[in-house]
């Protein structure tokens, strides 16, 4: 018989009995763990293999080590969550209290407001879905039907009503207690009332069977379901199996405990779990019970993919190992709560234990106990010697003998011959063949030796100086570590222990004997060291798994070594093999205690003493508890400190870029989690850690892929999952960029050559110009027309004999001449050289016309003629005009006034004006000869015009009549043009 048949029969031998939470096999979740409320409605995993809580205080999604929330302020309708439900697409559909609904789809709630057709489905709470993935919701309370679509559409049907006695459980025969549609299309409807069959949910159904007493119809998916009928009076049930409509399988429950507020759940091991809110939890397998976990108000069973089952309560949510039905475990019931603190062998056969201040044996699946509580002493240590002798020490290292040890059938209690007390007190070591104890006082720095085979007569007493810790190795020799060095304590002789010549010699906690010449020592910082032959091997160094928690104990039994941490025990296969230079391994056994407090490996058991209680587990199957493959998922993906969506394949991204990847797993063993993370066309290797972050900034252009694993210390890696990332380069990387630059920047380059060489043409045109108008002017204020008048006048006055007025005349015309003449030297000149330029030309005007006008120049007070400098050659034709055009035809005597004021900061004002005959009567008296007169101002117009474009000043020329509508209107011209302070251009 197979040793995993034998531990089903020994659980058959214990069905029934209760099963509190001390179990490792058994985890209870309650709000301490995370959840919202204890008060458990509904369990159910998605198809990411997330476990869902519908609680009375809101929603939560579990991934094996945290818990996330959602309520109302998520977009939960209510947060009294009644069931939960996945379909094909991957929504997970709530049902909440009101006849509201829920579904979550890619990590978002929807609601009536952001899916609308949730309002037509409203008051309903279950569904099934067909083939063609359409939905089918209906209430257990109701005859309605109504159908959502793969285009979110709604179609509502309803079945017939057949009213039922006020007695019974519903008011009406036809509401419906589950439906399904069969491979042939049609529906197959279970009501109150019976079984009904339709092609069309419009039309009214066919009847098939109707039903005698009441059924419970308890669905386990979209095609299977299971019909209990329940028949007190016999104390059974009967459970119906039907695929697809069809009924498969008919089971009989020697249990009238399922109600209508029961479940069903059949597993892929062939076992079926049942569950009762009187009765708690049965498991059957080949249709008998195999085992009953005695919690009330169970109402939900749910297993997840790793195996595990999970069961709902008023107190929380269970989970139930898969290894529960395989493995013995005795809870603190058995120890009165209080744990098992110590275990040994016995050399009769059986394990012996302690807790507290009792001891028990257990033997042939029966425990036998004896409690020491008069000697008021908590016990934590106990060693099984030949001739039924035993030895209980306290934590003060108090030891007490017991001879004569034996058992009583009949009161499962323990009987001994005496008790006694050692003399000594200090570390006890016992060697390997029972028969001798050996107690170190390292106050008194000796070793006290007792022969067990002499009533514990004393044999030696040795003095071995300051030591801390003495052992009897594989060869019995008495060891003792000091920090004179090691020995081996032969009588009264000190023989050199030369193994120690490699090992920490304060660090040595702990040491096991493998065979006759085998060693393992524990030291202090977690390193083993197994010694043989005088050599010695490091095996931690050789194991592929560091400990997270410090190792407390070790055990070895067929060729197997067992470590133990205070919650995980760990298995090394044939250690030895280490001194052939082969690889030794070492894996965790996936179970998860509360507190170890001592291990022991015997007759093909391993035992572990916990707060749990005592757990047995055989030492062939430790192997088949394996760590299952986490599943990895992404927990949130930023992109430039932005969520994007973890459920999208990639993204894309240009320029500068900062990838945040935080993930998780889905792990529900409690055992830590590795995680393996590489962007591939980043980085060639796997990273490896126990971080669940990762950033990468700045990455050049190109296509990358990250890929994500998790495992755990001794399972396979996952199946890797994916995000792609392409960065595309912006306009600047792009190769093009830098020939279109190029080209852009020639270009532009060769625009400012050009432009600057127009700029350098149209200044020179500007200058060229200038200089021919000024060259002009200077031709207008020096023509023949006014030196002939001004010879004449002079030639006058010398035929009068006046040589005196000659003489002046003569050399004030050769001063005008030779201001004139000097100007060309310049484009701009002196404000105070130009006045006085104006007066000497008036004044020969003045002296030749024998005073016929008078003239007036006026200056601002602001305006400073040393300083300021004008363009040369303006103003004298405007006033020769007025002189020749106007004045010369006044019989009264003429004025002519000149002004110059601030026009702006760039900027003066000069107003030239008469009261002359005017423009129009001017032009009357103006003969052919005269029209130059006429160019002239078009010229100082022009020359003007390019003087403020080259200066970057707005100027002006206005011509009008000084006082219009008087027979002598007169000319008035305003010049705006521009100034300088010195004689610099701009």
């Amino acid at each position: 018989m197979r040793k995993r048949d034998i531990f089903f029969i020994v659980i058959l031998f214990f069905a029934g009995l209760n099963l509190p939470a001390q179990n490792p096999f058994v985890q209870l979740y309650t709000t301490s763990d995370g959840l919202p409320s204890n008060s458990i409605n509904c369990i159910e995993q998605d198809g990411e293999k997330f476990i869902w809580f519908a609680t009375r205080g809101g929603l939560v999604r579990y991934d094996g080590s945290s818990f996330t929330n959602y309520s109302m302020r998520d977009g939960l309708n209510q947060n009294h969550v009644i069931y939960v439900k996945v379909d094909s697409f991957g929504r997970v559909w709530f049902f909440c209290i009101g006849s509201t609904m829920n579904f979550f789809y890619q990590n978002k709630i929807y609601n009536s407001t952001n899916a609308p057709f949730l309002k037509k489905l409203r008051g309903n709470w279950n569904f099934v879905q067909d083939k063609e993935r359409n939905l089918y919701f209906y209430n257990y309370h109701g005859r309605k039907i109504i159908v959502l679509d793969t285009n979110n559409n709604v179609t509502q049907f309803e079945l017939p009503s057949v009213p039922l006695e006020s007695d019974s459980i519903t008011t009406d025969g036809m509401n419906i207690q589950y439906l399904a549609r069969i491979p042939s299309g049609e529906f197959m409807i279970w009501t109150y009332m019976g079984i009904f069959k339709t092609k069309d949910l419009a039309e009214k159904p066919i009847p098939l069977a109707y039903f005698e007493r009441y059924h419970n119809i308890y669905p386990l998916g979209d095609t299977v379901m299971y019909d209990v009928i329940a028949y007190p009076e016999a104390q059974t049930s009967v459970l119906i199996k039907y695929l697809n409509g069809v009924p498969v399988d008919t089971t009989n429950f020697m249990e009238t405990a399922l109600d209508k507020e029961g479940m069903i759940l059949e597993d892929t091991d062939g076992k079926l779990w049942i569950s009762s809110p009187v009765k708690g939890l049965y498991c059957l397998k080949n249709k008998q019970i195999i085992y009953h976990f005695d919690v009330k108000e169970i109402t939900w069973i749910r297993k997840d993919h790793e195996g595990n089952i999970w069961i709902n309560s008023k107190n929380g949510a269970y989970k139930i190992s898969p290894y529960l039905l395989y493995y013995k475990h005795f809870d603190n019931s058995y120890f009165q709560d209080e744990g098992v603190d110590a275990l040994c062998t016995d050399p009769e056969g059986g394990i012996w234990g302690i807790y507290s201040n009792k001891v028990f044996l257990y033997r042939n699946n029966e425990f036998y106990s004896y409690n020491f509580s008069y000697l008021n002493y908590i016990f934590n240590q106990i060693d099984a010697l030949e001739n039924n002798t035993l030895i209980i020490g306290s934590y003060d290292r108090n030891r007490f003998v017991l001879t004569g040890v034996s058992t009583d059938p009949s009161t499962k209690s323990l009987k001994f011959g005496k008790i006694f007390k050692l003399p000594s007190e200090g570390n006890m070591t016992i060697n390997k063949f029972k028969d001798e104890v050996c107690i170190h006082d390292e106050y008194s720095q000796t070793v006290t030796i007792y022969s067990v085979k002499n009533n514990f007569r004393e044999i030696n007493n040795v003095p071995v100086g300051d030591s801390w810790q003495v052992f009897y190795d594989a060869r019995n020799n008495l060891v003792i570590v000091g920090s004179n060095g090691h020995f081996i304590l032969k009588d009264k002789s000190k023989l050199p222990y030369d193994e120690f010549r490699h090992i920490t010699r304060s660090l040595l906690i702990n040491h096991k004997i493998l065979d006759s010449s085998a060693d393992v020592f524990l030291t202090m910082y977690d390193s083993l060291y197994l010694v043989n032959q005088k050599r010695a091997f490091n095996l931690t160094s050789s194991f592929d798994y560091s400990f997270n928690t410090p190792i407390k104990h070790i055990t070895y039994n067929d060729q197997a070594l067992y470590l133990s941490t205070f919650r995980n025990i760990y298995k090394c296969d044939n250690p030895l093999d280490i001194q052939d230079d082969k690889a030794v391994q070492l894996s965790l056994i996936d179970i998860n205690f509360s507190n170890i407090r001592d291990i022991l490996a015997y007759n093909d058991t391993l035992y572990i003493a916990s707060g749990d209680g005592l757990t047995l587990i055989p030492t062939d199957l430790t192997d088949d508890i394996r760590s299952r493959v986490p599943v990895p998922y992404f927990r949130s993906i930023l992109i430039n400190d932005k969520e994007a969506g973890i459920y999208s394949q990639g993204s894309t991204i240009k320029g500068k870029n900062k990838f945040n990847f935080s993930f998780g797993s889905i792990n529900y063993s409690q055992n830590p989690v590795l995680y393996s993370y590489m962007l591939e066309g980043y980085e060639d290797e796997w990273n490896i850690g126990t971080m669940n972050n990762v950033v990468f900034t700045n990455l050049q252009k190109g296509h990358y892929k990250f890929r994500l694993r998790a495992a755990k210390s001794n399972s396979p890696w996952s199946d890797p999952i994916e995000y792609h990332i392409t960065v595309k380069a912006t306009i600047w990387q792009h190769p093009l960029f830098y020939l279109v630059l190029s080209l852009l920047t020639a270009g532009l380059v060769s625009l400012l050559v050009i432009r600057r060489k127009n700029i350098q043409i149209k200044r020179q045109e500007i200058d060229h110009q200038l200089i021919v108008l000024e060259q002009k002017a200077l031709q207008s204020m020096m023509n023949p027309h006014f030196i002939f008048n001004t010879l004449g006048s002079i030639q006058n006055y010398l035929l009068q004999n006046k040589p005196g007025e000659a003489g002046l005349y003569l050399s004030q015309f050769a001063r005008l001449i030779r201001l004139n003449i000097s100007s060309i030297n310049s484009a701009l000149i002196n404000l105070e050289e130009e006045v006085n330029r104006l007066r000497i030309y008036l004044d020969l005007e003045k002296f030749r016309m024998e005073n016929k006008f008078e003239y007036l120049i006026e200056i601002d007070h602001g305006i400073e003629e040393d300083e300021v400098y004008i363009p040369s050659m303006l103003i004298q034709p405007f006033v020769e005009n007025s002189v020749w055009h106007g004045i010369s035809a006044l019989e009264e005597k003429g004025l002519i006034r000149i002004s110059f004021s601030m026009h702006s900061a760039k900027a003066l004002k000069i107003i030239v004006e008469d009261n002359g005959i005017g423009i129009k009567q001017s032009e009357r008296y103006s003969s052919k000869n005269e029209s130059h007169l006429h160019l002239s101002m078009e010229m100082i117009r022009k020359r003007i015009e390019i003087i403020g474009k080259k200066m970057k000043v707005e100027t002006s020329m206005d011509i009008s009549e000084t006082t219009p509508g008087s027979p002598n209107p007169g000319t008035r011209v305003v010049l705006v043009v521009p100034f300088t302070y010195g004689d610099k251009e701009g």
